[in-house]
């Protein structure tokens, strides 16, 4: 019995050794390579249809602000300056419309045209912008009635006077009277 107990005790300790002795961890060993991609999955079903968005701006064009020169004509009562406005072309003049601005300098609000200055009363000059037949050029003049002495390039002086343009296509609706500020938060123009 002795031997017995003997042999047990020592496959207890040999168990016991070879238990703990397997326990131990080597290094990780190296990763192995990618396996091939499974098969596609089926399309999922098709999703709600999301709710009608605002009327689109995308092709409203504008341009930067010119300093514009006032050029007096031969009368004497009537200055004008005109740039190129390649944005208005046929389509625009037949179904869209342009907006035109002028501000006096870089740092004064800008007031659309047409505009008439009037002072004690009465109308001393009229500034407007004019496209050119067929488009592509855009002419600011500013007109003085007969008589009176103080005109736009009194007024707004150049150099310092700036003008811009917003060319808008057909089914985009502006309201009536609103302000250069919001014509331009509505239309997503960078001042």
């Amino acid at each position: 019995m002795k031997h017995s107990k003997l042999v047990r005790l020592l496959l207890l300790a040999a168990f016991t050794f070879t238990v703990f002795a397997c326990t131990k961890t080597g290094p990780t060993g190296a990763t192995g390579a990618t396996g091939p991609s499974g098969p596609a999955g089926s399309n999922g079903s098709t999703g709600a249809t999301g709710a009608t968005g605002d009327t689109g701006v995308a092709n409203v064009k504008y341009s930067n602000w010119y300093q514009i020169t006032w050029h007096t004509d031969g009368s004497g009562f009537a200055q004008s300056d005109t740039i190129l406005a390649p944005a208005i072309n046929t389509q625009i003049m037949d179904s869209g419309f342009v907006l035109t601005y002028m501000r006096a300098d870089s740092s004064s609000t800008p007031f659309s045209l047409p505009y008439t200055q009037i002072i004690s009363g009465s109308a001393t000059f009229v500034i407007q912008a004019i496209i050119q037949d067929g488009g592509g050029g855009l002419s600011f003049q500013g007109s003085i009635p007969v008589g009176v002495p103080v005109g736009a390039a009194d007024i707004y002086p150049s150099p310092g006077v700036q003008i811009r343009y917003i060319v808008v296509p057909p089914g985009v609706a502006i309201p009536n009277n609103i302000s250069y500020e919001k014509v331009c938060k509505m239309l997503n123009i960078v001042n």
